[in-house]
């Protein structure tokens, strides 16, 4: 699980984002209570990460936005996964699978595109973020994974130095 995933799946505090994300409410009463209820849930969620409100909003932000590009990666794959296979595509596909019905020869493709969606996205992160701030991500990362996700270790939360700045 990355810590992407772990920002993205944090429940409280994407409540919270998503109201100021998205305070488009009808009734100017409840916009004010969602932007409210948001920012209250941000501050208490982001007391104890060390990173400051408007940050944590920004990398929800991305963390929705890598979802989104999750999927619709994963949705393009499969859509032309369900393609008929005639002629020559039939016979490759069949070489390719072997006993297998399914390995795909898309999978590497699949894999190449969500890799440098990542990049990108990751490149956000470390734009957005100082080195104290990527050791609070970090910390709170783990933290996540200690809380929340009890089959994986904590060490999956873990930042590279290689992968902590731009430089």
């Amino acid at each position: 699980m990355s810590l992407l995933n772990s920002l993205h799946l944090a429940g409280v505090a994407e409540d919270g984002v998503a109201a100021l994300a998205h305070p488009a409410v009808e009734e100017p009463g409840r916009q004010r209570d969602g932007l409210r209820a948001g920012t209250q849930a941000l501050y208490r969620h982001s007391a104890g990460t060390g990173l400051p409100p408007g940050k944590i909003a920004k990398l929800f932000q991305i963390a929705r936005a890598w979802a989104e590009t999750e999927d619709a990666l994963d949705r393009r794959i499969a859509e032309a996964e369900a393609l008929p296979l005639e002629g020559w595509d039939a016979e490759a596909y069949a070489a390719y699978r072997g006993d297998d019905p399914d390995l795909s020869p898309l999978t590497g493709l699949s894999q190449h595109l969500v890799a440098l969606e990542f990049e990108r996205t990751w490149g956000a992160i470390r734009r957005l973020l100082g080195p104290a701030e990527m050791d609070a991500l970090e910390r709170w990362g783990q933290a996540e994974v200690l809380a929340h996700m009890e089959t994986i270790s904590p060490h999956s939360a873990r930042i590279p130095p290689e992968s902590r700045s731009l430089s």
